[in-house]
């Protein structure tokens, strides 16, 4: 399962991110994201990567993937920041200069049906076990993807990103993979 999330900063400048109050920039958001996406009953889940898109003055992807987060203890938003800043900061699991719609189709190609959430979407009320992948805006909306996707949400109202995250990850983990309709 892939979190695709997209963080466009408040300013355009990714030194800034990096140097500045997490909570200026929103950064903060992405590191509650980042907790949600990877930590499900205390417990790191290993079927889960987190792919991240800093639409800044350098387009950036970041990846984070269960090993990442075994390397930190993770207990607040800030230990998610530091160590995404650390992987940027040392150019480990980054591709930069990359196109956000590439991406995607790159993850269309290996497999994966891809999911847009947006409080306009169709309910979530059921995930298989799947080659899933998520694209969520964790401050703003991500961009529609060109490629083929399903639009869904988990609600009539705009929630916040790392509470979207974890009732897509209660659902996933959950023994009866389906809401009842009662």
């Amino acid at each position: 399962m892939i979190f695709m999330i997209y963080f466009k900063p408040k300013t355009n400048k990714l030194n800034d991110v990096l140097t500045k109050d997490p909570r200026l920039t929103r950064f903060d958001i992405l590191g509650r994201a980042v907790i949600s996406a990877f930590i499900y009953g205390y417990e790191v889940q290993n079927q889960v990567s987190c792919t991240i898109f800093i639409d800044s003055d350098r387009k950036l992807l970041v990846l984070v993937s269960p090993s990442n987060v075994r390397t930190q203890e993770f207990s607040t938003d800030e230990d998610a920041v530091n160590l995404l800043r650390s992987l940027i900061m040392s150019g480990e699991s980054i591709i930069r200069d990359v196109n956000y719609q590439e991406v995607l189709k790159v993850i269309h190609s290996i497999g994966y049906r891809i999911y847009y959430l947006h409080e306009e979407g169709k309910p979530l009320r059921c995930l298989r076990r799947d080659r899933l992948a998520f694209i969520v805006g964790s401050n703003i909306d991500a961009p529609k993807p060109y490629i083929e996707h399903e639009i869904i949400s988990v609600g009539p109202l705009p929630y916040q990103v790392n509470h979207v995250i974890t009732y897509i990850n209660w659902l996933y983990n959950s023994r009866m993979w389906c809401l009842s309709n009662s």
